[in-house]
């Protein structure tokens, strides 16, 4: 092989060797980065992903689609319009109860993606928004449980009067749940 030959050779990979360190980095950087929060409001049951979308994944849920990592655990804060301090849990499944008799949402994971059940229950209002009920229908959040246990400092009364939203997140490391 020439000199010139050999050179480029050296050239060609080098360039490989960078290309695949940079395709790596961004490998392990995107799988660092967790889910963003799923916001609950009151008023209706509204729910709210700001970096994936819903998909219907053929069965009872919603799926959110999302290209980041999940913790395999569901971490919540559930936050009051009247200034008091936030209570906080995690485990899962994480269940919100509605006014409406028969009807409770249900989140979970699966296959490293955050799920919200029951499908039929909730109407996809756009890629990021699923709804159940209406500002109209005069039904409001009742509870919110995590493993089937109410949330130290979340009591009922509090939760159907005073409650502006519930975070749920995939990670302790998301701001939002903290």
């Amino acid at each position: 092989m020439s000199r010139t030959a050999s050179l480029v050779a050296v050239g060609v990979l080098g360039v490989t060797i960078g290309a695949a360190a940079i395709l790596a980095v961004q490998f392990i950087k995107g799988a660092s980065e967790d889910e963003a929060p799923i916001i609950v409001k009151n008023g209706s049951t509204t729910i709210e992903t700001f970096d994936g979308k819903w998909a219907d994944d053929q069965g009872a849920r919603w799926r959110n689609d999302t290209l980041k990592t999940h913790g395999n655990e569901l971490w919540v804060r559930v936050d009051f319009t009247d200034g008091t301090s936030s209570c906080k849990a995690s485990g899962h499944p994480v269940m919100i109860d509605y006014s409406q008799p028969g009807f409770q949402a249900i989140f979970n994971f699966a296959n490293g993606r955050t799920n919200v059940s029951p499908k039929g229950g909730l109407t996809g209002v756009s890629n990021q928004l699923l709804q159940h009920g209406n500002h109209q229908d005069g039904g409001h959040i009742t509870d919110v449980r995590v493993n089937g246990q109410s949330i130290p400092g979340c009591d009922s009364t509090k939760i159907a009067t005073v409650l502006d939203e519930v975070r749920i997140c995939s990670s302790a490391s998301q701001l939002a749940c903290q």
